[in-house]
């Protein structure tokens, strides 16, 4: 958290802010930066031209002498970027690490409980260790097969490598399991044909789902008006909504893992 979903809905609101100039930099924990602090001052003056994602990144377009570069974010474990309108930041004082500064009032305040998020630039419009996002046009059920079905590698734990498929989490990973009832442990050798337009179907329907829900709130500060109830992420012990057999937790990949114990198959 967040994935895919919560990064796309961010990068929506962020979109308010564009044609925006920074006035400001501040920076509260060097540790966020993955470049030196001398590449992120170069940002005070320049003007945001836009917004995208590439997987759970957040890309800004800034110009400044007519040079374009990016401040790129991770919001990692427990990141997230709040728009202030006053010069007051109290509300998330204790986790602020970066702040910008724009000439229209705007604060955007980057803030990150557990401290694994990041924070630098680049001239590249695209991190070229990241795989196929999962919304794009180019993805098939053919490519998603050509990705996993050679590796002995369980369904689940390449479902969250992100040199193959950038955005996936561990919730919606589960999520997407569970709708093509495939069984999280199975290998991607040992999916069926079949099975992989099963997968493609349930991971788009499951991520769409999501980001028009506003992302999935799990009680924290991070997605604080996300609507997305989860089928089976979290819901150990409790019975399955398609054919009532206890949904149980495994953990796969370091993570925990839920899926149903019957239908899952």
């Amino acid at each position: 958290m967040p994935e895919l979903p919560e990064v796309e809905n961010t990068v929506k609101k962020l979109k308010a802010l564009n044609g925006c100039l920074v006035k400001g930099v501040f920076l509260f924990d060097p540790l966020v930066l993955k470049s030196g602090k001398s590449y992120l001052l170069k940002i005070k003056g320049s003007k945001i031209k836009g917004f995208f994602r590439q997987g759970k990144y957040i890309f800004c377009n800034l110009s400044k002498e007519r040079c374009n570069f990016y401040l790129v974010i991770h919001l990692g474990m427990s990141g997230f970027l709040a728009i202030k309108e006053k010069d007051d930041v109290s509300d998330v004082a204790e986790y602020l690490r970066f702040l910008l500064v724009f000439n229209k009032g705007f604060f955007l305040a980057f803030c990150d409980i557990r401290k694994f998020g990041k924070v630098f630039i680049t001239k590249k419009p695209l991190l070229t260790s990241l795989g196929e996002d999962p919304l794009s046009p180019n993805l098939t059920p053919a490519k998603i097969a050509y990705l996993f079905k050679e590796k002995k590698q369980k369904i689940k734990s390449l479902l969250l490598r992100q040199d193959l498929l950038s955005g996936i989490g561990n919730i919606y990973a589960d999520e997407a399991l569970w709708l093509a009832g495939i069984k999280p442990t199975r290998l991607g050798t040992n999916i069926k044909e079949d099975e992989w337009t099963k997968l493609y179907k349930a991971i788009k329907k499951v991520l769409q789902t999501a980001i028009k829900a506003g992302g999935t709130d799990l009680g924290d500060e991070v997605v604080p008006s996300g609507r997305y109830t989860p089928l089976v992420y979290g819901r150990e012990g409790f019975p399955c909504s398609r054919c009532r057999a206890k949904i149980v937790r495994e953990k796969i990949a370091s993570r925990s893992s839920y899926f149903c114990s019957r239908c899952q198959k």
